[in-house]
């Protein structure tokens, strides 16, 4: 899944919406969000793949590698996929 503006062609205007999803996100507090850690590994998954098609594999390997330091991030078995995929089109494991 793409947002509008990867869709487009514009990866810069796509790495700015999942840097702003990721502050917001910040701001949520773990305790009061259930899906707080999977919506984390989400975001930057997605933002791993932008900066993999912008051709930035090092940012790209980190957001992956930051999604799977996630705490819990073996239990969300899609985003963990996901990122582990992620890894490999880095070149990395």
């Amino acid at each position: 899944m793409v947002t509008a503006e990867e869709g487009t062609g514009d990866t810069d205007g796509a790495l700015a919406r999942h840097h702003e999803s990721l502050a917001r996100h910040d701001l949520v507090d773990p305790s009061t969000e259930p899906q707080h850690y999977r919506l984390e590994m989400d975001i930057r998954c997605r933002l791993g793949q932008t900066y993999t098609t912008a051709g930035r594999l090092s940012e790209a390997c980190e957001q992956f590698r930051a999604a799977l330091a996630v705490p819990g991030a073996e239990t969300h078995f899609l985003e963990h996929a996901r990122a582990e995929a992620g890894l490999g089109a880095c070149g990395t494991a």
